[in-house]
């Protein structure tokens, strides 16, 4: 096979703001409300998550959020809402006049979401803890079901999106199909609420990253690429692990192609150097709201003696949508300017470590990432151009997103440096930028995002919202405070009281301990049949917190977090407070 000649990189026009599209994305919860959902104060957590995710969409101008309960029917809870602080207000109130009956039907759940789309990207998420009614009670094959959310996709395309969410332990092929043919996700958690948080948190990424596009790139953005080996327009995963199988395998996966590094010289990034030639599998092994993720190997990564110790292990990833087929200039160029700056931060926050007497595991490094250009027959020009990071072998995971998101729960350790350093971003930049979307392996990363203030690192830099999006979320830590990093820029608000959503929330709620209230709400609650606002169940002591750190945390205050706060002295008590309130303090 010889290496054809790369061909003169030719100048393409851009996208003006001009002839930017302003498409609404609209949000559509489906939440089950049937009466398994009482178990646990499933019900509750759900709503906490919708809320969680409500916040990270908070000032994205041109999304729209509706809620639909369903059981043996299904309910509007509201439609097509503007997401603000009073919609995050409207849910707690729907979560506290809520209660599970009856069983989940999906296809009402179907019915709501099929009534709902309208114009625009519309995405929706349904959340379940259990089988469909139609297949476990009236034996119906689930095929009934998938029929239509097919029947949907091919009336609105794939300006219709499904992602599900299945928690609790049940089958979950039901989920799985509906999320394959709506062009979503599925996700699964057995634990409840710090996994849910998590999951939202990445759809929230997935909401936000679609709709940036949306408006950049119009309709060609939503246009789904086929498959090449199918026609398919969602492309089925290979295993992750799939790159480990043997020679003859390995080349039955992927094929041939020739590719060129691509260099910028004078704004263009042009193709520079020999010929490489490489193996690229066909199915992806992963897959992100706009693209794909492939494994490529070089040829000698297929021979026999180095097909597990290949050096030269990539993984490419491609757009869903036709909007690859721009220039790598349109799209390419702002990938690898994100990744240049990353490295930069990364140096800098390392030597920080450093002066500052830290640990080595706090220090942290992006992988190699070049922009690609690749073989291809089926292109008129013959080529085609791919973005390609150094594979990271391990448990990957997406530390923080760039609207908001924390990672919390999956890799702990690893999450409190990522927050360091995007924290470390800022103050670095004096406020100009801030680097977020962490993801990798334990303190290797890569395919970060960068934010800034003249939003100039491509279609995810949200700017200013994106730094405030950060902001409301983060939490100063010990790293924090070894780097000496500024707790004034934490300019959010603090959370508000569920009941007046005005002062603070400094009472917890116990034995269900949800922190959600101000101490002038929760003097007006004495009385023997005080229950909390959140879930409804008898409170029979509150706590007055203290810690800042906590104040400003989620409404749900797990056991650990409180005896944390125990021992640190958060949780005061307040005897004068106590005289007013019924209950004890802890």
């Amino acid at each position: 096979m010889l290496p054809p000649k790369a061909p003169a990189e030719k100048r393409r026009r851009t996208c003006s703001a001009s002839q930017m599209s302003t498409s609404t994305t609209h949000v559509v919860f489906l939440v089950d409300n049937s009466g398994s959902m009482e178990v646990e104060n499933r019900i509750q957590m759900v709503f906490e998550a919708v809320r969680k995710l409500l916040q990270c969409l908070l000032g994205m101008a041109g999304i729209v959020a509706s809620l639909v309960t369903f059981d043996d029917t299904f309910k509007v809870r509201f439609e097509r809402r503007t997401v603000d602080r009073n919609l995050q207000a409207m849910v707690q109130d729907i979560c506290k006049a809520t209660r599970p009956t009856g069983t989940g039907r999906y296809l009402q759940a179907l019915a709501a979401f099929r009534s709902l789309l309208s114009g625009g990207l519309t995405i929706g998420i349904l959340l379940s803890d259990g089988e469909p009614t139609e297949v476990i009670w009236e034996h119906r094959p689930s095929s009934c079901i998938e029929e239509v959310m097919r029947s949907m996709r091919h009336e609105f395309g794939n300006m219709c999106i499904l992602h599900t969410v299945g928690f609790g332990n049940f089958g979950m092929q039901t989920l799985q199909s509906l999320a394959r043919l709506g062009g979503g996700t599925f996700h699964s958690s057995e634990v409840v609420h710090e996994k849910l948080q998590s999951i939202f948190g990445q759809l929230a990424t997935s909401v936000s990253t679609l709709h940036s596009s949306l408006i950049t790139f119009g309709d060609e953005a939503m246009t789904p690429i086929p498959a090449k080996d199918t026609g398919e327009l969602k492309q089925d995963l290979e295993p992750p692990d799939a790159w480990r199988g043997t020679p003859p395998e390995l080349r039955r996966r992927a094929r041939p192609c020739w590719a060129w590094l691509m260099v910028e010289e004078g704004g263009e990034l042009l193709a520079r150097g020999e010929a490489r030639l490489v193996y690229l599998h066909h199915k992806p092994f992963a897959q992100g709201a706009l693209r794909y993720a492939y494994h490529a190997r070089s040829a000698h990564g297929y021979s026999e003696d180095l097909v597990h110790g290949s050096r030269f292990h990539l993984v490419v990833k491609e757009s869903k949508f036709s909007i690859k087929h721009r220039s790598p200039k349109d799209l390419h160029k702002f990938f690898l300017q994100n990744h240049h700056r990353a490295q930069e931060f990364a140096k800098e926050f390392n030597a920080a470590i450093d002066t500052a007497g830290g640990e080595e595991a706090s220090k942290v490094k992006f992988v190699p990432a070049y922009v690609l250009k690749i073989t291809d027959e089926a292109q008129t020009s013959g080529f085609r151009y791919v973005t390609a990071e150094r594979y990271i072998s391990g448990t990957y995971v997406k530390l923080n997103g760039n609207d908001g998101f924390v990672e919390s729960f999956q890799d702990g350790e690893a999450a409190k440096v990522a927050a360091a350093f995007s924290h470390f971003t800022f103050q670095q930049s004096g406020g100009q930028e801030l680097c977020v979307d962490i993801q990798g392996v334990g303190t290797t990363w890569t395919d970060p995002q960068i934010h800034s203030l003249q939003k100039q690192f491509g279609i995810a830099d949200l700017g200013k919202g994106g730094m405030d999006m950060f902001f409301t979320s983060h939490e100063c830590g010990s790293l924090c405070r070894k780097l000496l990093l500024s707790s004034s820029v934490l300019h959010r608000p603090r959370q508000p009281c569920v009941v007046c959503l005005d002062g603070p929330r400094r009472i917890l709620c116990q034995p269900c301990r949800h922190l959600c209230l101000c101490e002038a709400c929760a003097v007006d609650l004495r009385g023997g049949d005080s229950k909390c606002p959140i879930c409804r169940d008898p409170a029979t002591a509150f706590v007055l917190v203290a810690d800042e750190q906590s104040v400003r945390s989620s409404t749900y205050i797990r056991e650990s977090e409180l005896d944390r706060m125990q021992h640190s002295g958060g949780a005061e008590k307040n005897e004068c407070f106590h005289s007013h309130v019924s209950g004890t303090f802890l």
